[in-house]
């Protein structure tokens, strides 16, 4: 392997040009969810497995907790419901 080359150099090329795809198609601006949505569509398309949100553990300092669930994020609101933008 020279200086140059790199492991999964077709598979990056892959998800790379996937998510150029996806922000020309989308744009600039939005929220995450969409791209993250749309990326997941575009790669299905290109049959690239991937998941979506999943869960994993994390220690810090001895103790353990889980990242993904609900509680740890703040919920948005989900698409069609009327939300009010003033605060």
């Amino acid at each position: 392997m020279s200086e140059t080359d790199y492991a999964f150099e077709d598979e990056t090329y892959a998800v790379i040009g996937a998510a150029i795809e996806v922000l020309s198609q989308l744009g600039h601006g939005i929220h995450e969810k969409p791209y993250e949505n749309a990326l997941a569509v575009e790669l299905g398309l290109r049959e690239i497995c991937c998941q979506q949100q999943t869960h994993f553990d994390v220690n810090r300092r001895s103790r353990g907790f889980s990242r993904n669930l609900p509680g740890h994020r703040r919920s948005l609101p989900r698409l069609g419901t009327a939300t009010s933008l003033s605060a």
